[in-house]
This record gives structure tokens, C-alpha cells and sequence, in this order.
């Protein structure tokens, strides 16, 4: 299960560039990975819902890689400027 509703944030949505900019890189990746987290609700939601902070936490992309698919992900992500750090 997710982490609660953050109650400070209700009412305040994602601005749209955010999600654009999620939605781009997502779109290269579509076929390779599986969406968990805040980004697959939003999948899941009805088109056009509002995106709200207390609920989704779209400052990063949460995905499960395809074995067979992980080097042509990581190169796809390290084309478009993401850097590979170790945890």
C-alpha cells in the first residue's frame, strides 16, 4: 500500500507540464516496462481527471523493466539525460 494522503497538500494539483513530461518519456518506454505507483493511477483513472499533490507523488516514475528489455531501456534513459547512480 501507498503512502498516506499528504493533508497539506489538498487542493493543489500537478501543473501540466509535469505530467507532459512524464507522459514523454513514458511513451518511448511503453512496450518495455510495467507503470506501478502514482503514474499507474493516473493510467487508470478516467481521461481527463485532475491530478492532485495529496494523492500522486509524480516527481518521479516508478517501473518494473522487462529483463529481456533492461539495456535497451537504460540506453533510451541515458539518451534523454538521465544518469544511472548507484543506491
Amino acid at each position: 500500500m501507498g503512502a498516506p494522503h499528504n493533508i497539506k497538500r489538498y487542493g493543489e494539483v500537478w501543473p501540466e507540464f509535469r505530467i507532459q513530461s512524464g507522459l514523454e518519456i513514458l511513451e518511448q518506454l511503453k512496450d518495455k516496462i510495467i507503470i506501478s505507483g502514482g503514474w499507474a493511477w493516473h493510467f487508470m483513472s478516467e481521461k481527463g481527471h485532475t491530478e492532485y499533490k495529496h494523492a500522486h507523488d509524480h516527481k518521479d516514475i516508478d517501473v518494473f523493466v522487462k529483463k529481456e528489455n533492461v539495456a535497451e531501456v537504460v540506453i533510451i534513459l541515458l539518451q534523454e539525460g538521465f544518469q544511472k547512480v548507484w543506491t
